[in-house]
């Protein structure tokens, strides 16, 4: 959901954190793939599924 949201932010403009703040919920991996690195929640998805 981070990597589609991130697109529909560039496709509309909009820059991070700019213009625009972005807080993901994630197993650390992805958020920090992009720069700036996005501010996450960290949580175990498998547990968070349970």
């Amino acid at each position: 959901m981070l990597a589609g949201a991130m697109k529909a932010l560039q496709r509309k403009g909009l820059k991070v954190p700019e213009d625009i703040g972005v807080i993901a919920i994630s197993a650390r991996v992805i958020p920090q793939l992009f720069y700036p690195e996005i501010t996450y929640a960290e949580t175990n998805g498998f547990k968070l599924g349970n």
